[in-house]
């Protein structure tokens, strides 16, 4: 857009209906993916639900960023409340155990692993210290994957 007052162009938005006549070829469309990094979280939700292919249930553990912004791999910003969602499954295989998981966030989470897992609101509003990695898909293309909860360790004793 060309501003009257000045001869230089605006890469911001146009104003009001404009946008309705532009050419979007050249306009990003992909989601924002986190560079990789341990990043502050807030728990949003935290839901047991039915798996949709296989029997069984997996958690569905909504995150938002606590950081005021974080950087994307495409040199955007996102701002504090961009989503993640992480999933652990809950139906234990013959190679896998969802304990480890459930472990790793609770004591993230809450500061202890004692007690039961549930009840699942009481995670609700935690901040946790979140492993962020970049993975490339092969259907979705780049995205972010939750790697692990990070439970920072205990200063040492002086």
């Amino acid at each position: 857009m060309i501003d009257e007052n000045q001869d230089q162009v605006n890469d911001y938005p146009p104003a009001s209906a404009e946008v309705l006549d532009e050419n979007l070829d050249g306009v990003d469309v992909s989601s924002p993916v986190l560079t990789d990094g341990v990043y502050k979280m807030t728990v949003q939700s935290v839901e047991e639900v039915e798996n949709k292919k296989t029997p069984g249930t997996h958690l569905v553990i909504q995150l938002a960023l606590a950081e005021d912004v974080a950087k994307t791999v495409q040199g955007r910003e996102v701002f504090k409340g961009f989503p993640i969602t992480h999933r652990i499954g809950l139906t234990a295989k013959e190679n896998y155990d969802p304990r480890p998981s459930l472990a790793q966030f609770k004591l993230a989470a809450t500061g202890s692993k004692l007690g039961a897992f549930r009840p699942l609101d009481q995670y609700v509003g935690k901040i946790v210290l979140v492993r962020i990695t970049v993975q490339d898909d092969k259907q979705y293309g780049l995205g972010n994957k939750v790697s692990r909860f990070v439970v920072p360790r205990a200063a040492p004793a002086e």
